[in-house]
């Protein structure tokens, strides 16, 4: 009896054929039984999946874009224990107002050397002028590398070298 029969080369749904359950296919391709694969598809040794859908470069810089303010928000993982003590770990979101802030308090730390609050979404924290200094300087680090990253990414889709969403998540 023929079934309807995928062929698959190096991952990827390469033809369609109708074929007896015996079949044996030439050399490099592998035999799926499937009434929903299409050529195209790909394979992962399960599952078929569809190819994503082509998108315009204007798309494709928007969810960079997208990824980028994502990853400002994220912020920064910053431990506000001293030398030797358990850590104490925060998460510092990176966005314009906490960077603002973090900024003035940088300018009354260097100036004072006091300890100062921060206002974070979720809590007030008590922090030093070196941790301040230290807070500041890894934020626009992160900030720095995330606008270098996203302007790889932007080179990358204008010289056609990512060409669907996926690829930017992973790039």
């Amino acid at each position: 009896m023929l079934k309807r029969t995928a062929l698959i080369k190096n991952s990827k749904v390469h033809n369609i054929i109708m074929a007896e359950t015996d079949y044996r296919p030439p050399k490099g391709l592998t035999v799926i039984e499937t009434e929903t694969a299409d050529i195209g598809d790909s394979y992962d040794g399960e599952n078929f999946a569809k190819p994503e859908p082509p998108h315009s470069k204007g798309e494709l810089i928007s969810h960079a874009k997208l990824w980028f303010q994502t990853e400002i928000n994220r912020g920064v993982t910053f431990d506000l224990a001293d030398p030797g003590d358990p850590p104490q770990i925060v998460q510092i979101p990176a966005d314009n107002t906490t960077r603002e802030e973090i900024a003035a308090l940088a300018f009354v730390a260097e100036l004072d050397r006091k300890d100062l609050s921060l206002v974070t979404r979720d809590r007030v924290l008590s922090l030093t002028p070196d941790h301040i200094l230290n807070l500041r300087e890894g934020i626009m680090r992160h900030v720095a590398e995330s606008y270098a990253r996203l302007a790889d990414q932007i080179r990358a889709i204008e010289e056609g070298r990512i060409t669907s969403i996926g690829e930017i998540d992973g790039f």
